[in-house]
């Protein structure tokens, strides 16, 4: 009876396993030189890690590279790039979606719910999908091939007095690109409290939309090229100092955790990836993500349409007697001391809860201009708007992130703490950026 079982077994094991050949053993402890290395090893990993994200940020939006290019003088080209990106194709989509419901004989309103609301909201839930299925097929091969345990590993020192281990640092890359695959990617710590602190803290890290802002912003404040690049970096820095932080406070004060985490992981051999456990990783996460995000994501732009559509006497078109402005107005009492006293900046702020673009978007259609940097300088002074630049970096990244850590933390007070927290840093540091800027711009 027991010789069946093992042969059982054994047959179970033939079928069901793929067995894979790996790197010869000298290339191996090469290898493992470079990348255990003290000093050697976290750049080597840091190198490794930014190619890796950029080249899957360059095919979802275009950046780095249309950035580099529009620096250059070639606007075209950067154009160009954007324009045919994953994402640039998929607004493509939508436009045209759009214009052709716009199309159907129908009241003003239900078209402008339509296109405004029911499609809206579609293009937000769908359009995080490129980028985050990207993601996690590039996580998958980085841990099937053995070098995510050598990244990790690299990494742990410099980590470790924040409170976090190694592996914390695959979630923080991922929040460049996107915050809501970062959150979900703290999956892969083992301890459960390092884990919910990483989650809480890594939405500090400015992803791609707050960039896109971040730019735009920066152009109307400063007009020297040498001054936008310098306010970024500085936002940047500011940004990982901050999830740093923020990290090491949870764990004290929040979780009550006094001792740093323990890295312990298997350093697999080096080979050859499978397509099929990468493609089993990566369909299993994103469906995870459309099935919980976009069930909070999608409702949320359709009442925000309701917000700046509907006012006191009904349906407006005119967003300065809607719903969205009385609210609006009533947040600049609270935005004011930060130099945000325009009801137009404070209603950018609340669309930003939705997507961080919403905040250019927002400022674009109440002021009527298709330029977003003219449209920022007509309504507030470069003060304000460094002051709006570091409030919007700040504060919660946008709702499809508020769902993802509703779902990660399972815990409605964690959520909610999230958010007072980041609204206070962000508050402050805002206040205190104004009081500077002002006395420099004045």
């Amino acid at each position: 009876m027991i010789e069946a079982r093992y042969k059982l077994i054994d047959d179970i094991v033939r079928r069901r396993v793929k067995r894979t050949s790996v790197v010869r053993q000298e290339l191996s402890e090469s290898l493992d030189k470079a990348f255990l290395h003290p000093i050697a090893g976290p750049i080597i990993s840091a190198l490794l890690l930014i190619s890796l994200f950029s080249l899957i940020f360059a095919l979802n939006t275009g950046f780095p590279i249309n950035v580099i290019l529009s620096q250059i003088g070639l606007e075209e080209q950067a154009s160009f790039i954007e324009e045919h990106s994953i994402s640039g194709i998929m607004g493509y989509i939508f436009d045209w979606i759009s214009s052709q419901a716009s199309k159907i004989p129908a009241p003003e309103w239900a078209l402008s719910l339509l296109t405004d609301g029911i499609i809206a909201g579609l293009s937000g839930v769908l359009s995080f999908l490129p980028l985050i299925f990207l993601v996690f097929v590039l996580l998958g091969a980085l841990q099937d091939t053995g070098i995510l345990a050598r990244v990790a590993v690299s990494f742990d020192r410099f980590l470790r007095p924040f409170g976090l281990s190694g592996k914390s640092v695959f979630p923080a890359m991922i929040g460049f690109g996107c915050n809501v695959p970062a959150v979900m990617a703290t999956r892969a710590l083992d301890d459960d409290r390092e884990r919910a602190s990483l989650a809480m803290s890594v939405p500090f890290i400015p992803c791609q939309a707050r960039l896109i802002v971040l730019i735009a912003l920066s152009s109307a404040a400063f007009s020297s090229p040498l001054a936008k690049s310098s306010f970024l970096m500085f936002i940047f820095f500011l940004s990982i100092v901050v999830f740093l932080l923020s990290a090491k406070i949870v764990q004290v004060y929040v979780l009550k955790v006094r001792w740093k985490p323990e890295l312990l992981l298997e350093i697999p051999p080096y080979h050859v990836p499978s397509l099929r456990v990468i493609w089993w990783y990566t369909r299993v996460n994103t469906m995870h993500f459309l099935r919980k995000a976009g069930a909070i994501i999608f409702p949320m732009v359709i009442i925000f349409w309701f917000l700046l559509h509907i006012g006191p006497a009904g349906y407006t078109t005119d967003y300065s007697s809607s719903i969205g402005a009385i609210i609006g107005r009533y947040i600049s009492l609270i935005t004011s001391p930060i130099g945000l006293s325009d009801w137009r900046a404070s209603l950018a702020l609340l669309s930003g809860f939705l997507a961080k673009e919403g905040v250019l978007g927002t400022i674009n259609t109440i002021t009527g201009s298709e330029d977003p940097v003219a449209a920022i300088r007509s309504i507030l002074g470069p003060a304000e708007i460094v002051s709006l630049s570091v409030m919007m970096n700040f504060y919660l990244p946008c709702m499809a992130t508020a769902a993802v850590l509703l779902k990660e933390l399972r815990s409605a007070k964690y959520l909610l703490l999230v958010i007072v927290y980041e609204l206070l840093v962000a508050y402050l540091l805002a206040f205190f950026s104004y009081q500077i800027f002002a006395l420099l711009f004045s």
